[in-house]
């Protein structure tokens, strides 16, 4: 491999140029400005051509950060795996345990990368909170800003109407998965299912999604032909995905996908790959409203799905708080969905337990007088009228 190197870390306009190209990518665009001064004057550019490989496992401790200016880099181990693009570094658990990286990192095209020398790597983890953050809970990070992006879009909380003209970029919560036509199914199959994807967006040498596989296709289009799991991904691909580019809105996505009666919307930036946009997560974007919590409560049949809508409750009543309800119609909706989860909950349980004669579970406190909270250290009472079975009823509560 030839690298060719040049200095960024002589002040002056080429450390200003380095923060503004940094600053288009997190964490940089949140980082002090100390701690940006110092990381621009120390990044150092290298040069990768296509196919070139960066680091991987055999190269030992790992001795710097790669921060990918342009190009893009393939992140394998074993079978393909990820696709990294501009903005994104690595290996950051590997500095951080000052240890080899687990995962090998080749040059899909002509590659400049921002390196940063391990000893400045870790003086920057150590002098910026942002930066230590972003490094110690990499992808949390990422997934926290998406959703903090959509909470400020949608008004605090869960996308409504309006918050589907929400950018797709805003929803895309986890890098992008891809791979090369020429992988085979099986490889893909085991990759889909490693990273908890429904789909793989083949990809061409410049990263141009030219063709998508989803888990229905693995029946339809493999396990009922038959068809080697040795074969090559793209015998068996949907070919000329539909995709949007990022800017484009979450309706247009829901509108694509009603339209063409598929579940997938590949994600383009510039025409290349960066991410997915699912049906599921259409859904899970969705806002939560006081019609489908109710009813997520009235046919919650097991304590998971109660513990799900009272999640539900929560964040309802947060929204509406954002929205700038008065608290005394806020408390009312709480205990109002409060009782509704208590009676479903009751039910539940006590189909659990042989309870003699009449009784009467009485909520207590702010909930018993429809002023219910957020939070609550909720007391409750039980009247009984079989004094025998007072054993049965303390199990039952």
């Amino acid at each position: 491999m030839t690298q060719h190197k040049e200095e960024s870390g002589s002040p002056g306009p080429l450390v200003s140029t380095t923060i503004a190209e940094l600053r288009r990518y997190p964490p940089f665009d949140e980082m002090e400005p100390e701690a940006m001064g110092f990381l621009a004057a120390r990044l150092r550019i290298a040069y990768y051509a296509r196919g070139a490989s960066i680091v991987r496992p055999e190269s030992g401790q790992v001795d710097r950060l790669y921060l990918i200016r342009q190009g893009a880099v393939r992140r394998s181990r074993g079978g393909p795996e990820l696709t990294l693009s501009p903005g994104e570094c690595f290996p950051i658990g590997a500095l951080i345990g000052r240890r080899a990286t687990t995962y090998s990192y080749q040059s899909e095209e002509d590659t400049f990368c921002w390196e940063l020398v391990a000893e400045d790597f870790h003086r920057l983890l150590a002098t910026s909170p942002r930066f230590h953050a972003f490094c110690t809970n990499h992808l949390a990070v990422l997934v926290e800003r998406s959703n903090r992006a959509l909470r400020e879009q949608a008004g605090e909380g869960l996308l409504d109407a309006a918050g589907m003209l929400a950018p797709l970029r805003l929803a895309l919560a986890r890098l992008p998965v891809s791979c090369a036509p020429d992988a085979v199914i099986g490889e893909v199959l085991e990759t889909m299912q490693g990273q908890r994807v429904g789909s793989m967006v083949i990809c061409d040498a410049g990263r141009w999604p030219i063709g998508i596989f989803t888990q229905p296709d693995a029946l339809a289009r493999v396990a009922l032909p038959q068809v080697a799991l040795t074969a090559p991904i793209d015998r068996v691909m949907t070919r000329d995905p539909v995709t949007l580019e990022e800017d484009a809105t979450l309706a247009e996505a829901a509108i694509a996908m009603a339209r063409r009666g598929i579940r997938h919307v590949v994600v383009t930036r510039q025409g290349k790959f960066a991410g997915v946009i699912s049906e599921r997560d259409l859904f899970a974007l969705q806002r939560v409203t006081l019609s489908h919590t109710s009813q997520r409560i009235r046919l919650a049949n097991t304590l998971e799905e109660l513990m799900a809508a009272a999640g539900d409750v929560r964040k309802l009543t947060r929204q509406l708080l954002a929205q700038g309800i008065a608290a005394e119609q806020l408390t009312s909706i709480a205990s109002a969905l409060n009782d509704a989860l208590s009676q479903r909950l009751i039910a539940i349980v006590a189909a659990r337990h042989d309870l003699p004669g009449a009784w009467c579970w009485l909520a207590l406190g702010s909930e018993g007088r429809m002023e219910q909270t957020f939070a609550t250290d909720q007391d409750n009472a039980l009247i009984y009228t079989e004094m025998r079975a007072k054993a049965a009823f303390l199990a039952f509560a």
